[in-house]
């Protein structure tokens, strides 16, 4: 079954695009990932490309090739959860003031 919200990303035209906003070319790109130009170039025309080299390219391009997949997740907590860690870091605030108090 296939999700309904998910949206095809191509990754080689992401990368393509960070490469050129970098002034990247092929060559330099492949360089430091290491990987061979040709490789760059076949990669800018691939909409799916596997995580690992992801990863390096990620690194490479100082940019999260993943953050598009990522913001399509629909993982926000429970609001129950939201409204519970609101009411953790209240407590931990009260805490730290009625500490500093104390210390008077």
């Amino acid at each position: 079954m296939s999700n309904p919200k998910f949206t095809r990303i191509h990754l080689g035209s992401l990368v393509e695009a960070r490469a050129r906003e970098l002034h990247l070319s092929p060559n330099e790109l492949a360089r430091r990932v290491n990987s061979s130009p040709a490789e760059v170039e076949r990669l800018f025309g691939r909409f799916a490309l596997p995580t690992d080299f992801l990863f390096t390219l990620s690194h490479a391009l100082g940019t999260d090739l993943f953050l598009p997949y990522s913001q399509e997740l629909d993982l926000a907590p429970h609001p129950l959860i939201r409204d519970l860690e609101a009411k953790e870091r209240t407590i931990a605030y009260l805490e730290e003031i009625a500490g500093l108090l104390r210390g008077r």
